[in-house]
């Protein structure tokens, strides 16, 4: 696995071998940044990061910082050696309550969580709507979740976008301005 664009592209990840660790493919990663306007100088918030696949490429790509969220953080501090520790910041603990630590908006958010729990999708992108300082009206929330899913999560939400790249469903949502 390696960056696919930006100053590192072509750098190398490190990437255990376990079952528990599956970042999107770098096509997939590459899809998420060309669906985006620019990252340059945004905020990047990386839920359930594993690696860090996502936040390191949003840094690569010129993004100002990035906080990493995850419980297990030795393949993603590993993979993180490279960047200047000013630029990104990790917070380890449980989703969704670890969300509450952070106090400032956050101009993208990532989140991947484990595709067999699809409670942990349903809390954390309801405690991401009760945070309106974090998850603001001008956030973009990024949601990679496994194709077989079903549940609507889309109430307070406005889609902006919405592609299928194998088992993989990204949805790229804003906060819906009418208060549903």
């Amino acid at each position: 696995m390696r960056i696919t664009g930006g100053e590192f592209r072509g750098k190398k990840l490190y990437l255990p071998k376990t079952l528990w660790v599956r970042p999107p493919s770098d096509k997939v990663r590459q899809a998420i940044f060309n669906m985006l306007p620019s990252v340059e100088g945004k905020t990047f918030l990386d839920l359930f990061a594993g690696s860090g696949s996502v936040g390191i490429e949003a840094l690569s790509r010129g993004a100002g910082t990035c906080t990493f969220v995850e419980l297990n953080t030795t393949p993603l501090r590993k993979n993180l050696q490279s960047f200047p520790r000013s630029s990104y910041s990790i917070l380890k603990g449980a989703i969704p309550h670890i969300l509450k630590k952070i106090k400032n908006p956050c101009d993208i958010i990532y989140t991947d969580p484990p595709f067999n729990s699809e409670d942990t999708l349903e809390k954390t992108i309801e405690t991401l709507k009760s945070l309106p300082d974090v998850f603001t009206h001008h956030s973009t929330l990024i949601v990679r979740q496994n194709i077989h899913y079903e549940k609507n999560l889309r109430k307070g939400l406005h889609i902006l976008k919405e592609k299928i790249y194998g088992e993989s469903k990204l949805f790229f949502y804003q906060r819906s301005t009418d208060g549903i």
